[in-house]
């Protein structure tokens, strides 16, 4: 695991090894770079090292790969005497992939198996073929984080496990919210996202199928905007666009209490330009019990039946987000329906589950 993780695979790491911690799973880390997200992971290991960060990275063409490989290489060659960790293991677990070379390497000093928890698909030509070969030749073995990613990858992919949510983070209370502090009533209607605001989230497609659609003309409703600006330039582009509707549309820069987050809301929506590889922020929406919107693409389609329990967007742009939120408040008769539905169908993707599914894989 990284320093530097953050987002969903940070999430992730997170609420597994909280559950391990819990029933008595000992796991030993070794953390690339000491960065923030140091602190957050040191409490669930009696024995971690911080060795220095890899700089990896496997996306993009052919030349990318190769310098991947490369510069992965040389990683272990030149860090490999600071890997003092001395225990006996059952499996070297890793995310980034990035990491293949080295996870490779502490299986073989280790004399056990890796294993691959894939945080994201496998889209391109060329990232495909590499992973199919060096997974074979390094035997390790590739876990999905859906059906969707496990696809991407082909036959060689044989396993998947949602990284789920934590239902305390969803376990809702009937009088903590943001509304007052926003000067919303009540029986006003409010559709909330939470991301890191970047283009891939696509924040500005959301506010502008906000903007333009009847909802603003035709009911009291507001837009919540939670999240860190990750892209200055993209906030300042969403701020624009929100400009002359700011009374309906609210940003919340940094939210650490989600539990009041969907206590405000009404509708989850999860924006973004490309699949969403698993989603677990709309894992948690269905936990709270709330309707979603979401892009198709990717994972979403693996918790979302469309019109049953929310609503999926075939194309995304700003004119599919607008049409699929005003059918949204149409069938607003149906969201109580909805609510019980997703609360059911979010047992499927708790943290906890998954993490005993893992255990099923890398302790046979």
């Amino acid at each position: 695991m990284g320093g530097e993780d953050y987002g969903g695979q940070l999430i992730c790491d997170l609420q597994f090894l909280q559950h391990w911690n819990n029933i008595g799973v000992k796991v030993d880390a070794y953390i690339l770079g000491d960065g923030p997200a140091v602190e957050k992971y040191v409490k669930f290991f009696d024995n971690y090292k911080i060795i220095p960060p890899l700089k990896a990275e496997f996306g993009g063409g052919f030349k990318a790969i190769l310098k991947g490989i490369k510069n992965s290489k040389a990683y272990v060659t030149v860090n490999k005497h600071q890997t003092t960790l001395e225990n006996e293991y059952d499996a070297i677990l890793y995310q980034s992939q990035g990491y293949v070379f080295l996870a490779a390497y502490f299986a073989k000093k280790y004399r056990t198996k890796a294993y691959w928890y894939m945080p994201n698909s496998i889209n391109r030509f060329f990232g495909k073929l590499y992973y199919n070969i060096v997974l074979r030749l390094k035997n390790i073995t590739p876990v999905a984080n859906s059906i969707y990613t496990m696809k991407s990858l082909g036959k060689i992919c044989k396993y998947y496990i949602y990284p789920g949510y934590d239902v305390n983070r969803v376990k809702l209370s009937s009088h903590s919210n943001f509304r007052t502090n926003l000067n919303i009533g009540d029986n006003e209607i409010i559709f909330g996202t939470a991301a890191r605001i970047t283009p891939m989230k696509a924040q500005d497609l959301l506010i502008e199928a906000f903007v333009k659609s009847d909802i603003l003309r035709a009911t009291k409703a507001h837009l919540l905007i939670a999240g860190i600006p990750e892209d200055q330039n993209f906030y300042e582009t969403c701020l624009r666009i929100a400009e002359n509707d700011l009374d309906r549309i609210h940003f919340l820069e940094n939210v650490d209490d989600m539990k009041s987050f969907y206590n405000t809301i009404d509708i989850y929506v999860n924006s973004r330009r490309d699949a969403e590889p698993f989603g677990i922020s709309i894992a948690e929406s269905l936990g709270a019990g709330l309707p979603v919107i979401s892009n198709s693409l990717g994972g979403p389609s693996e918790m979302i039946t469309d019109q049953i329990n929310g609503w999926l967007v075939r194309s995304p742009n700003s004119r599919s987000y607008k049409k699929t939120m005003e059918l949204a408040i149409s069938n607003k008769e149906n969201w109580p329906e909805m609510s019980i539905t997703n609360r059911k169908r979010a047992e499927l993707f708790t943290s906890n589950r998954g993490a005993e599914l893992f255990l099923e894989i890398l302790i046979p």
